[in-house]
């Protein structure tokens, strides 16, 4: 995950390594690289609920079997599928939960392309209420909300929000007394705390509307963390309806668009309008330095590894954008170790020709990991270098229209009292 992502951030109520029978609740956006991501941010333990016909790929399977995962039979899958091996699994979920492990569950039910979370199934709510009513003690959930920079990229950015403990006993203390008002109970929390920690729309083009509001904001700010663009895009949808009915407003959107879109046209982003890239920052000199060092075995890298670079993004191209990650990673983790193998076993033979020494054949093949450690060093900052070097090249007159737009922009949002906290 840290080498797939450029940066991880964790936000939230982090559990502790020592935490026991809670259940962990997801949104699911992002096919297998969910559930990696909470299993390898977590401290403790968490046995993960997959559907069944991933137990039937072989290496799958074998990961599956090894993290304790539970696999769930779903109607899709099985159109034959019975009451009874729902009863089994939650059986053997809340078995889980009386020896003290944790589950992860994404109560949607699947991967999707949404830019909202889909409805919640009630199959986690069950899983709880069962385990309580076997007597099982000290049971809680937590929900988890997972948002990405750009969810199908390599070496973009992802989030984690652990929300707030929610404790079985206590919502059962003040649940109706009737047959299953505790599962209704604990669903309706539940989906209430996953819907708090994201920032969802109805629509993808609103959805950029909000995330280049987000952005502009986070520039001013200063503050490019991933967490803060969420906070603040969160907070625009939850003001946005006293703007929707305002003419101004709606005419507001319309120059922000066109702005994003002269942006781009131009080859810059408004991070650079904004003036933050250029900003001093400690340190700066000697990364520079260090990249300038690293730059010929980042060519070396880059030539070299070609081949496997390309290939995860070849072979995802027709998957759904949900899986697209899980596609480049599994393609990944397979080419990417045996290039590296056979670039490392053919630099030995030749260092072993050229100069048949010890030192000769062992440094071949940390040359080659040297390279491409470079490779990966540049490909997270190349973009940003040549974003700097076209901005200092552009057109005065470009830059400085670029920025009354944005100047204009932003007083007029400001006008509108749009809804950015900017504490």
């Amino acid at each position: 995950m840290r080498v797939y992502f450029r940066d991880v951030e964790v936000a939230g109520e982090l559990p502790s390594a020592s935490t026991t029978a809670r259940l962990f609740a997801a949104n699911h956006v992002n096919g297998l690289i969910d559930p990696m991501l909470v299993l390898t941010t977590t401290p403790c333990a968490i046995s993960p609920l997959g559907k069944a016909p991933l137990w039937k790929i072989p290496i799958l399977a074998s990961i599956l079997d090894a993290v304790d995962a539970v696999p769930v039979e779903r109607k899709r899958d099985n159109p034959n599928k019975s009451g009874d091996a729902n009863r089994a699994m939650f059986d053997r979920v809340a078995r889980h939960f009386a020896a003290g492990g944790n589950v992860l569950i994404f109560p949607e039910g699947t991967s999707h392309n949404e830019p909202h979370l889909l409805p919640t199934r009630s199959g986690a709510a069950h899983m709880l209420a069962l385990a309580f009513e076997q007597g099982t003690t000290g049971l809680t959930f937590q929900t988890v909300g997972l948002e990405f920079e750009a969810r199908d990229t390599f070496r973009s950015r992802a989030l984690l929000i652990y929300g707030p403990v929610r404790n079985i006993d206590e919502i059962a203390a003040s649940a109706p007394a009737e047959k299953g008002a505790l599962a209704e109970s604990i669903k309706d929390a539940l989906e209430n705390d996953l819907r708090a920690l994201l920032f969802a729309t109805t629509a993808w083009e609103d959805r950029y509307l909000v995330a280049r509001v987000a952005e502009l904001f986070a520039n001013d700010e200063r503050d490019r963390s991933i967490a803060r663009f969420f906070d603040l895009a969160k907070t625009v949808i939850a003001r946005r309806d006293a703007l929707a009915d305002r003419t101004e407003g709606l005419r507001l959107a319309e120059r922000i668009a066109a702005y994003f879109g002269n942006v781009t046209s131009a080859g810059f982003s408004d991070e650079e309008i904004s003036g933050l890239p250029f900003a001093r920052s400690k340190g700066g000199v000697s990364r520079a330095v260090a990249l300038l060092l690293l730059l010929p075995f980042a060519i070396v890298g880059g030539v070299l590894f070609a081949i496997p670079y390309q290939l995860p993004r070849l072979f995802s191209r027709s998957a759904t954008q949900d899986v697209v990650s899980t596609y480049k990673l599994g393609i990944g983790l397979v080419v990417f170790p045996f290039w590296f193998i056979l670039l490392s076993v053919a630099s030995a033979l030749l260092a072993a020709r050229v100069c048949p020494h010890w030192s000769a054949i062992a440094s071949a093949p940390l040359a080659v990991a040297l390279s491409l450690y470079a490779a990966f060093v540049w490909l997270d900052r190349d973009e940003r270098i040549l974003r700097r070097l076209r901005f200092f090249r552009a057109d005065e007159k470009t830059r400085t229209r670029l920025a009354r737009e944005r100047d204009a922009i932003m007083r007029a949002l400001r006008s509108l009292e749009t809804p950015v906290a900017t504490s």
